[in-house]
């Protein structure tokens, strides 16, 4: 039997082992029509169902406005891309592959995303993307696309910094 869920969500983060499956699909599913910030932290390899749910489902998500994916597989990114809504307006990836810049260029001309002003490579650094001719190809697509492309490693709200203190103890921040 389906869990009512007796509100929406407008932020959700996914995570493959926060709450029991049924939980999640619910509160997911619940709630597709007003999800307008999705992050996906879960493992694909340890969920494969909320993968799977998403994959089927992320494109039937009207008001998604913000997607960051921390953990997707490069295969399974490019499986993703395509099914990404059109409303999407900031799209933040773990896509670190250098080797497969062509086939994330190609993947990329393919997709129509028109509201799209935001690209995050949470892993990729710039120096990654300068470097590489096939990169510079993919930044100035961005570029012509009208499309700021930001390093999450460059943004310190989204990477966690770990300093040492004059004393021995590790500080995490997030």
């Amino acid at each position: 039997m389906p869990l009512l869920i007796p509100f929406h969500l407008i932020h959700l983060t996914l995570g493959g082992s926060y709450f029991p499956l049924a939980l999640t699909r619910s509160l997911f599913l619940s709630s597709r029509s007003t999800i307008k910030h999705l992050v996906l932290t879960f493992q694909t390899q340890h969920s494969l169902d909320l993968r799977d749910l998403i994959l089927s489902c992320i494109g039937s998500l009207p008001a998604l406005e913000s997607l960051t994916d921390w953990c997707r597989s490069t295969p399974d990114f490019f499986v993703l891309l395509p099914n990404l809504p059109p409303s999407l307006v900031t799209f933040g990836t773990c896509f670190a592959d250098k080797v497969q810049l062509a086939t994330l260029s190609r993947s990329l001309s393919l997709v129509t995303l028109p509201n799209l002003k935001t690209f995050r490579f949470l892993y990729l650094g710039k120096v990654d993307l300068e470097t590489n001719s096939i990169g510079v190809q993919l930044l100035n697509w961005f570029k012509e696309k009208g499309i700021r492309v930001e390093y999450g490693f460059d943004r310190k709200d989204l990477r966690e910094e770990v300093s040492l203190s004059a004393s021995p103890t590790l500080v995490v921040r997030h």
